[in-house]
């Protein structure tokens, strides 16, 4: 299989991946695994230069989504960056 094939292959199964890791919440590979299908398409993408649009190296996460469902929490979610005791509630 030629380099670009390749790449094309790789970005269509980590999509997959992603939209059951971040949508389904149900991944069907280790984290690992996907790390290191990352690795090797951002491998094959720096050796070609040959980078597809929707390809997971030019993306975070998955989907936007217009709206999200309100949730109520039982304590204020506060900066992490501002926590210095466990404790507090």
């Amino acid at each position: 299989m030629d380099k670009i094939s390749h790449i094309k292959e790789l970005v269509s199964q980590l999509n997959t991946y992603r939209n059951e890791y971040y949508n389904n919440n149900d991944p069907s590979i280790t984290d690992r695994q996907y790390d290191d299908l990352v690795d090797e398409l951002l491998a094959l993408e720096s050796d070609t230069g040959f980078v597809l649009s929707n390809s997971p190296t030019q993306q975070v996460g998955y989907k936007v989504m217009d709206k999200l469902p309100k949730i109520i929490h039982t304590y204020p979610l506060l900066s992490l960056g501002k926590t210095t005791d466990i404790n507090v509630k």
